[in-house]
């Protein structure tokens, strides 16, 4: 996310919130563990 932040400091807009970041890396911890189905089965026990 370095480069999204450092792009919105340049542009004037707010950076990357950090629940966002995690959104992200949830998602693509999910994805690796199922690649066939990770956008039908989410494991949001903790929400």
């Amino acid at each position: 996310f370095e480069y999204d932040d450092w792009l919105a400091m340049q542009c004037g807009c707010p950076m990357v919130e950090s629940w966002r970041k995690g959104m992200y890396e949830a998602a693509s911890v999910n994805r690796g563990a199922r690649p066939e189905t990770y956008r039908d089965e989410w494991d949001d026990h903790d929400l």
